[in-house]
């Protein structure tokens, strides 16, 4: 009976740390993509497979099950936003940015809340349809005078509120798809925005299609010089290897800090430019408690000038 369940303990032991092994460094494992998605719940399960081991007494279960939680939680936070203390404003110049998709807002009250904080200079919006023209405008024209529309039948349509004049330039084209480009004027300081929503990969050409997309997105956003955002739906969670080689590649920056706990996965992000910091970032909710979108607001890096080095003649 030992022999049987030592044998036992083996198995899954090997099941758990090939399984972890294949998140972090296949984490396009076809077969397994779908937990890549959902990789804090396998987690919690870690967390609890490891305390029920402590409480049976099996201490192979115990170090194997919280050993590979604490690898995917190094795993989750490496790919974050890494600043381990959180920037404090310095009075340098900011931007406020708001991410909403139009498809998850069940009332109107919904919307007029972001108005209530008057730190955010852009509200983006995605998944625009001509049901949605009177209501946007209606409601936010005062506070956002400027503000640019392409409304689309498809979850392609977008619109842009500021508070601060913009141009909008041509469509950045990825793939078959197009991202909305603007370059916006804030006190002299001049910001690249860039709205995407790629293709959902729920089939392997659609994945396919997803990974060029990004792709393509990376190539543009390394040739812009300005401080530059790239926020919207990548239909990716951020730990998703398409996702983590934009990042690296482009030298762009996830605001992050964590990894949302919720069984509808969170595919709105807020990318920036190294030359920016994040000081602020949470998800939006509706009155149910549904993520409807995410905002963050980001503030300019306080040159360091090296400090100058006297010699001993100097006083």
């Amino acid at each position: 009976m030992k022999r049987f369940l030592s044998f036992g303990n083996f198995f899954i032991g090997i099941a758990i740390i090939s399984l972890t092994l294949i998140l972090i460094f296949l984490p396009n494992y076809n077969m397994l993509e779908f937990l890549n998605e959902y990789m804090l719940h396998y987690v919690l399960f870690l967390l609890v497979s490891g305390l029920i081991g402590l409480i049976i007494q099996n201490k192979f279960i115990l170090y194997i099950s919280f050993g590979c939680a604490f690898m995917l939680t190094l795993f989750l936070k490496y790919n974050s936003n890494t600043d381990l203390k959180l920037p404090k404003p310095n009075n340098q110049p900011t931007l406020g940015l708001i991410h909403i998709n139009l498809s998850s807002i069940s009332g109107i009250e919904d919307l007029q809340r972001l108005l209530k904080d008057q730190a955010y200079d852009v509200i983006s919006f995605q998944e625009y349809t001509p049901d949605w023209t009177e209501v946007l405008q209606e409601v936010f024209v005062d506070s956002f005078p400027y503000k640019h529309l392409d409304v689309q039948l498809t979850y392609h349509g977008k619109a842009i509120f500021s508070k601060h004049s913009f141009i909008v330039k041509p469509d950045v084209i990825l793939n078959d798809i197009e991202a909305l480009h603007l370059e916006l004027n804030k006190g002299g300081e001049i910001y690249q925005l860039i709205s995407v929503y790629l293709t959902p990969p729920l089939n392997e050409k659609d994945k396919k299609a997803n990974e060029k997309e990004i792709t393509h997105l990376t190539n543009v956003v390394s040739s812009l010089a300005a401080p530059t955002f790239v926020f919207g739906e990548l239909n990716r969670v951020y730990w998703a290897k398409p996702v983590i080689q934009f990042r690296k590649q482009s030298l762009m920056m996830n605001s992050r800090r964590n990894a949302p706990l919720s069984f509808k996965t969170s595919y709105n992000h807020i990318f920036y430019s190294g030359d920016m910091e994040c000081y602020h970032f949470e998800d939006v909710f509706d009155k149910s408690n549904v993520t409807i979108g995410c905002r963050g607001l980001y503030q300019k890096k306080k040159s360091r000038l090296p400090k100058r080095k006297f010699r001993k003649d100097e006083n």
